[in-house]
């Protein structure tokens, strides 16, 4: 597992960082003006939602949520991963895992904004996210050597703590 990744590789890692962080900016810094319209469902539910923004169409709780999670990812995920980047690149274990794992989150994270939100202007950035982390988990995957994987991890792993906190997730 040791080799190291090409170039190419970790700056697609790192393109997706950075559309992550412009979505993500997008969605906290261009909320508009914040004015909201009630709309009645054919179940007789009102539904308050935002008429401008990045977040317009959206319902006020919907769009709530999604810059709370554009806030995590600007301030938490996208500086992580810029941290494991240069592990990445010296082709560690620990890197190519990390890094798969922060591209887990984008696909997940931009796939429900594709597919959950209303269509608004970042929907293509939303889908250049999704098949940016696809790719690059599929490359990222492609070399590491699973079954060489069981004699990386000792016997001081907490095989069973990591398995319960997979299942709550």
């Amino acid at each position: 597992m040791e080799s190291r990744p090409s170039r190419w590789l970790v700056a697609l890692v790192g393109l997706t960082g950075i559309l992550a962080a412009i979505a993500s900016a997008a969605g906290i810094l261009l909320r508009g003006d914040l004015e909201t319209r009630v709309f009645t469902t054919l179940r007789g539910d009102a539904v308050e939602y935002l008429t401008d923004g990045a977040y317009r169409f959206n319902g006020i709780n919907m769009a709530s949520e999604g810059i709370g999670w554009d806030l995590v990812t600007l301030l938490v995920v996208v500086p992580a991963l810029a941290l494991t980047l240069p592990s990445l690149l010296r082709g560690t274990l620990r890197g190519t895992l990390l890094a798969a794992g922060f591209l887990v989150y984008f696909l997940y994270q931009y796939a429900e904004y594709a597919v959950g939100l209303a269509y608004g202007p970042l929907f293509p950035v939303y889908v250049g996210i999704i098949a940016l982390s696809v790719s690059g988990l599929a490359l990222l995957l492609s070399r590491v050597d699973i079954g060489a994987l069981p004699e990386r991890f000792g016997p001081q792993f907490p095989r069973r703590a990591m398995v319960a906190f997979g299942l709550y997730m």
